[in-house]
């Protein structure tokens, strides 16, 4: 049986289960977002998902560690769920190491919202569009959730999403819009894609 363990107060909520650990993020009303492990999407198109491993709890949010292997090694990961303040986003602190040999493709982190479907006037993007704001001028382009998107967040103002759920508005964005140091391989990228499970937000 699973065992769900809810972190005080703020909707951090983690559950045990025979598959393993998952690690979800309620919303006031309601809505609740499932944080998934990292996946990695090789150049080929193929997609390798990771599972969590561990999960612990401490005052200042959850912790997770997880791994994913792939044809050539491995790659370990830990993810700091942080909780910054009751009026404070949530802060998702990863640390990715790689192990084995030459590996080229995609790290992709998702956070699912469960049984959501993509409609594009629920969608903010700054920088690049603004819901019914912008609708039908065509200077903005209309990115559609029910279709999957992504858009590299070195080429955005602000590489953020936000999304209205019937449940809850979620927000999504980056610290940075590219690596820190720059590293020429590397580019950062931001999207939505429908999932089996719901709308995913990466």
């Amino acid at each position: 049986m699973a065992q769900r363990v809810e972190a005080r107060e703020q909707g951090l909520v983690w559950e045990e289960s025979p598959e393993g650990p998952s690690l979800f993020l309620r919303g006031g009303s309601g809505g609740e977002a499932v944080i998934e492990p990292l996946s990695f999407v090789l150049a080929v198109g193929a997609e390798v998902r990771g599972r969590w491993e561990r999960i612990s709890e401490d005052q200042k949010g959850l912790h997770a560690e997880g791994r994913l292997r792939h044809s050539t090694g491995s790659v370990l990961f830990r993810l700091d769920a942080l909780l910054l303040g009751p009026a404070e986003p949530l802060r998702l602190d990863w640390r990715i190491t790689f192990s084995g040999g030459p590996l080229t493709g995609a790290i992709t982190q998702r956070v699912v919202l469960p049984g959501v479907k993509g409609e594009r006037a629920a969608l903010d993007m700054p920088s690049i569009h603004y819901g019914r704001n912008t609708w039908g001028t065509g200077f903005f382009p209309h990115p559609d959730p029910a279709k999957g998107f992504a858009a590299r967040a070195d080429r955005m103002a602000q590489p953020a999403i936000h999304y209205a759920a019937p449940q809850a508005a979620w927000s999504y964005f980056a610290a940075s819009e590219t690596p820190t140091p720059a590293l020429p391989e590397m580019v950062y990228s931001a999207g939505m894609a429908p999932t089996d499970k719901g709308l995913s937000i990466f």
